[in-house]
């Protein structure tokens, strides 16, 4: 099994119990040639919300970490990183101060 299939597989919370976890593994066996990759893995899973504490974030700590990551990404450039997000650099540099 691929490293990245053992990772979404425990941190799926599982509400059908091991009998789902069974089911799953069954048939990922089946469709896979020797190794269970990602391509065998139900979309379901794959795109689940990660179960952690970032459920409990707000709305607007979720968008400072975006937008610190934009920042980042641009090498810190104000300018570069509004208008990627598409707002204004006032609106940018307001919302890094809240």
């Amino acid at each position: 099994m691929d490293e990245k299939v053992f990772n979404i597989l425990t941190r799926y919370s599982w509400p059908g119990n091991i009998r789902e976890l069974e089911n799953i593994i069954q048939r990922m066996i089946i469709m896979s040639d020797e190794i269970i990759t990602l391509q065998n893995v139900p979309d379901y899973l794959k795109y689940q919300i990660p179960a952690s504490t970032d459920f409990y974030k707000s709305l607007k700590e979720f968008e400072k970490e975006h937008i610190l990551k934009i920042l980042n990404a641009v090498n810190n450039n104000k300018s570069k990183a509004a208008k990627i997000l598409k707002i204004d650099r006032k609106t940018l540099n307001q919302k890094i101060t809240d």
